[in-house]
């Protein structure tokens, strides 16, 4: 399985060259998801948000994907270089989702206390 899923990516993804904030934006949308899973009593409809944080990642994959694909393309280069800009725009008015998932009594919190 995981063979099959390393070749998916090394086809699709491969030949991309991350920047930094490509990374953190990765990182951040990935963690995140991931907390919602762990984290999720105050925060209602918590799967709509870990399905919207799973489809950002994809959506910044492939934007990432075809900016460097396509590099001649003006659109495809100023997704590329200005998505950041759109997607901060949405973690900003997600944050208020995010603050309350830290406060309370949750099943993962004696882990970590």
């Amino acid at each position: 399985m995981w063979c099959v899923i390393k070749k998916y990516w090394n086809a699709r993804y491969g030949h991309i060259r991350f920047r930094l904030y490509d990374i953190n934006l990765l990182a951040f949308f990935g963690v995140f998801g991931l907390l919602f899973l762990f984290f999720y009593k105050h925060v209602e409809k918590w799967t709509v948000y870990f399905l919207i944080h799973l489809a950002l990642i994809v959506f910044i994959l492939e934007v990432i994907r075809l900016g460097e694909r396509y590099p001649g393309k003006t659109i495809f280069r100023l997704a590329r270089n200005f998505y950041l800009f759109a997607v901060m725009l949405f973690v900003w008015e997600e944050c208020e989702m995010i603050i309350p998932i830290f406060h309370g009594s949750y099943p993962a919190t004696k882990l970590i206390s």
